[in-house]
C-alpha cells in the first residue's frame, strides 16, 4: 500500500471516531442554558448572563439540577420551549428571602416569559395557609392597575393556588417584580400557580398572547392547559 493510500485510510479511521452532527431525534432538549450574572430591576433594566458550566450536559441529558435547591428542570418535558434560553439564578436575596429561579426567554435578551421560582420560606411562614395568604397579598401588591383572580388548583406537589391576570406580559425581572401589561394592540394573559412543599414555596408562571376572537373563558382554559404541561417540567431532584 503506498503512502497516499495509507494517509487516506488513517483519515477515514479518524473520521469514524469523530462525533457526528445530531440527527432530528437528537435535537438538544433546549436551545441554550445559561447562568445569570446580573439582573437589575431598578432604573434601566439589566440582564446579563454567561454560558452555564453544565450546558452541554443539560442539553444531552434533558435535565438540569438547580444547584442545591433540591429541584431539577426536566427539559425533556418542555417541548414548547425547545428554541428558548433557560437562565438559572440561585439564592437571590433581593426580596429579603432566599429565591432561586429557572427563567425562560425566547432569545436570552428579550423579556422573561416563563419561570419557576423556589423560595425558602422563613420559619414563621412554614404553614400552607399562612404562606398562600402571603402570596395573595404580595401578588395583589404587584398588580398595580391590573387585577388578579385566585382559585385553588392542582400542582405536581399537591393542592395549591392559581392566579390569572389579564394583560400581563413578561419583563426583565418577571415574575417577582411589579407586573407589566400589554398594549391594546397585543393582548395577553398571565397565569401562575403556587404550592408549598416542605419548607419551600414553589411558583410556576408564564404569559401567553390572547388571539383576536378568543373569549375570556376560552383563553383561560388555554392558559390552564399550557400551565398543566409547563408545571410538569419542575421535579424534585430526589423523588423519594
Amino acid at each position: 500500500m503506498n503512502r497516499s493510500r495509507n494517509r487516506l485510510l488513517c483519515l477515514a479511521l479518524a473520521a469514524a471516531w469523530l462525533p457526528t452532527a445530531a440527527s432530528a431525534d437528537e435535537t438538544p432538549a433546549i436551545h441554550n442554558v445559561v447562568t445569570v450574572t446580573e439582573q437589575r430591576c431598578q432604573g434601566p433594566a439589566i440582564l446579563q448572563w454567561a454560558v452555564h458550566p453544565r450546558r452541554r450536559q443539560a442539553q444531552e441529558s434533558g435535565s438540569l439540577a438547580l444547584g442545591d435547591t433540591g429541584y431539577r428542570v426536566d427539559l425533556s418535558a418542555l417541548a414548547p420551549f425547545r428554541e428558548w434560553t433557560l437562565m438559572e439564578r440561585l439564592h437571590d436575596g433581593s426580596r429579603g428571602v432566599d429565591d432561586s429561579y429557572a427563567l425562560f426567554s425566547r432569545d436570552g435578551s428579550g423579556p422573561i416569559e416563563a419561570a419557576y421560582v423556589i423560595t425558602r420560606l422563613p420559619e414563621d411562614l412554614r404553614d400552607n395557609e399562612l404562606a398562600l395568604r402571603q402570596v395573595v397579598a404580595i401578588q395583589q401588591g404587584n398588580t398595580g392597575d391590573g387585577k388578579a383572580s385566585f382559585i385553588e388548583a392542582d400542582t405536581p406537589f399537591g393542592r395549591g393556588l392559581e392566579m390569572v391576570v389579564g394583560g400581563r406580559v413578561g419583563s426583565t425581572c418577571y415574575p417577582t417584580a411589579r407586573f407589566l401589561y400589554a398594549t391594546a394592540e397585543a393582548p395577553s394573559i398571565g397565569i401562575s400557580r403556587f404550592v408549598v412543599r416542605n419548607d419551600d414555596l414553589i411558583e410556576y408562571s408564564l404569559v401567553m398572547s390572547w388571539p383576536d376572537g378568543v373569549g375570556q373563558g376560552a383563553i383561560i382554559e388555554q392558559a390552564q392547559r399550557r400551565m398543566d404541561g409547563f408545571q410538569r417540567g419542575l421535579a424534585a431532584a430526589d423523588p423519594r
